[in-house]
């Protein structure tokens, strides 16, 4: 075990499962809502990645709809085209505007408590092409879980327009 990071383990984080037993843990405060979203309300965009399942309507404003497994190149649920999706919208403050997108995820693990971590520094199990997309990978209750750096994540998917450039 590695010493805990303080300046990572001073906050709480939201914790999403995905496929292939693989958990990320969201910053608390970027937490905008979780909501379960029906497929049919998502509007398609031609053209985009294929990660990008759409946009969806939230408050008034577009919000870019991430298929999570897709864009990390996981292996997907046995039923990727389920009516429902569980989507967590995430914001993240980037070139000095607020940017929100909403990741899917197969399972929801709540609120994770910065007391009960334990650091294994960067030990992800995600494929080597995002493993700088994680700041640290910790031992929680349902064990490791990586840390997911919005800062970098976002600055990714502003630029990525298809798997190739993610290369």
């Amino acid at each position: 075990m590695f010493p805990i990071n303080n300046l990572t383990m001073q906050q709480d984080y939201f914790g999403i499962e995905l496929s292939g037993d693989i958990c990320l843990a969201l910053p608390l405060e970027s937490l905008v809502k979780v909501t379960q979203l029906k497929q049919k309300n998502l509007c398609f965009i031609p053209g985009m990645a294929p990660f990008w399942l759409g946009v969806m309507n939230y408050q008034g404003s577009l919000v870019w709809v991430l298929d999570t497994n897709h864009f990390l190149n996981l292996i997907p649920e046995k039923n990727p085209y389920r009516k429902t999706l569980t989507a967590v919208i995430v914001k993240h403050k980037i070139d000095k505007k607020q940017r929100r997108v909403a990741l899917i995820a197969n399972k929801i693990q709540g609120i994770l408590n910065s007391n009960n971590f334990q650091s294994l520094g960067v030990n992800s199990p995600l494929p080597s092409q995002y493993q700088s997309l994680i700041q640290e990978t910790i031992l929680g209750n349902r064990g490791a879980i990586d840390i997911l750096d919005l800062k970098k994540f976002f600055q990714l998917i502003k630029t990525a327009t298809s798997l190739k450039a993610l290369a």
